[in-house]
This record gives C-alpha cells, structure tokens and sequence, in this order.
C-alpha cells in the first residue's frame, strides 16, 4: 500500500488543477491512491491528459442541506453585519481569487450605482484579493457603497437580504 495505508490529503478548497507535467504523472502513481474532485469539469479535465484513468478520479459533489433555515428578519441580519437598510443590495459569494472576478463585480457595481445610487453591494469571501479589491473599490470611488463580510461558513442569511446575486466567475464546476 502507498504510503503504509495512512490516508494522504492534498488540499481542499481551491486546489489549483493538477498540471500535465512528468513530474506529477510519477508522483501520483507512486504516492496517490485517487483524486477526489467535487466537479465532473475538473474530472473531465485531469482524463483528457490521457494519464489518469475513470476509477482514480472520484467527484463527489459538493453537498446542500436542503433543511437549513431560509426565511430571515431582514433588519436582524443588517443589524447583525451592520449594514445600511438601503436596497437594493447585490452580492457576491467566493472566494477572492483571480478566477472568480471580484475586480468585475465592482466594475459591475460602478455601472449599477450610476443609475441606481443608493445601491449596496457585499463581497461574502475572502482570499489573497482583498487588499487589491479594497484598493480598487477606492480607486472606484465606490468604497462606501461595498461591504466586505470575510469568509462566511453560514450563508443562507445574507443570500436572504440580496435582491440579486451575481456570479462573475469565469469558470465554475458546479
């Protein structure tokens, strides 16, 4: 057995795709027992190398708890993460990373906010963005306007109090 049975994990949450590359075709068959993905994207993606096969790639997909509370006080979770009771308030739900376009969200934001000026946007996420979304939210002149909450496990409350969500993702698995 690899590595004397003991269960290896790699990452989880934004792992960054496994190149193409020697170097890992013999480090997964020598130390890598299955990959596990939560998108078939990425499964579809790791096979077209041709060095993975169907049965060591495993997605399991990303689970919801269908009896998780929906309804929300609106003024409670406003209250709760001290923001304005204007609307309409638009969201944004990920990570802050490269990938999922937080910097198109605001631009996005400056469009809406010229004709609809007491808009209210939040980011629900955090990564190695945020300083440069809070810069350029400056540079926007939209600073007041955005409301960055930090990475949030419990999310049902603030999609609760969105009027609209976007996702500006340029590519999702799910």
């Amino acid at each position: 057995k690899k590595l004397a049975g003991i269960p290896l994990l790699i990452a989880r949450n934004g792992l960054p795709i496994l190149p193409d590359n020697w170097i890992y075709r013999r480090t997964y068959k020598m130390f890598v027992d299955t990959i596990l993905t939560n998108t078939q994207d990425i499964k579809d993606r790791y096979l077209s190398y041709g060095w993975l096969t169907d049965s060591f790639i495993r997605c399991i997909h990303n689970g919801i708890d269908i009896d998780q509370q929906i309804v929300f006080d609106r003024a409670a979770v406003l209250r709760k993460y001290n923001l304005p009771e204007q609307r309409p308030i638009i969201g944004f739900f990920g990570r802050l990373v490269t990938q999922k376009q937080p910097d198109k969200f605001l631009e996005i934001a400056v469009g809406i906010l010229q004709r609809i000026p007491q808009a209210r946007f939040i980011l629900a996420g955090d990564g190695p963005l945020r300083q440069e979304i809070l810069a350029q939210a400056g540079k926007l002149q939209i600073a007041r306007q955005i409301h960055l909450l930090g990475a949030r496990r419990e999310v049902m409350e603030l999609y609760s109090i969105c009027d609209l969500v976007l996702l500006t993702s340029r590519k999702e698995g799910l």
